[in-house]
């Protein structure tokens, strides 16, 4: 039984050959491919994958991951990413985040036209400086979003009951 272990974890027939992204769009797959070849062993069955789904997670578009090795060699990963729900204004910056007030990026043309809220009056004058104060600033969000998607309703609602 042993010598099959030490077969399986030093075999070239087990070293990770292909890894298949599935979800990334804003994403770049090739950086997440990096994070994977450079930070875990080159062994399929070496890799820990629960660690690899947290490590993942840590990246700021990714709000999760679900990870399968496909046997002999390769791995294939599930991504969903963070959705940019609101526009923050932060020192005369536009910023993307989401509904939990995870800054995403500058907002860039790239992103074309977005159509979701512009906040301001977060904590923090940029990216570092607001990462301080996160738990304030994303409960901020989250409230300023229940409160966005209310008025939604009561538009909607007011529109249908009385037509002009």
């Amino acid at each position: 039984m042993a010598s099959v272990l030490v077969f399986a974890y030093t075999s070239n027939q087990f070293s990770l050959r292909t890894i298949t992204f599935y979800g990334c769009k804003q994403l770049d797959a090739r950086s997440l491919e990096s994070i994977i070849r450079h930070e875990f062993p080159e062994n399929v069955l070496r890799i820990n994958l629960k660690q690899l789904r947290n490590r993942l997670e840590q990246e700021t578009w990714v709000e999760s991951v679900e990870v399968s090795r496909v046997l002999p060699s390769d791995l294939v990963l599930y991504v969903e990413e963070r959705i940019p729900s609101v526009i923050l204004e932060m020192s005369g910056e536009l910023m993307l985040a989401d509904s939990n007030g995870i800054l995403l990026d500058r907002y860039d043309p790239k992103y074309g036209k977005l159509d979701v809220p512009v906040f301001k009056g977060v904590l923090g004058e940029d990216f570092e400086s607001y990462r301080l104060y996160q738990e304030e600033n994303s409960r901020r969000i989250r409230m300023g979003c229940r409160c966005f998607r209310t008025l939604t309703v009561v538009l909607h609602y007011t529109r249908a009951t009385f037509p002009r």
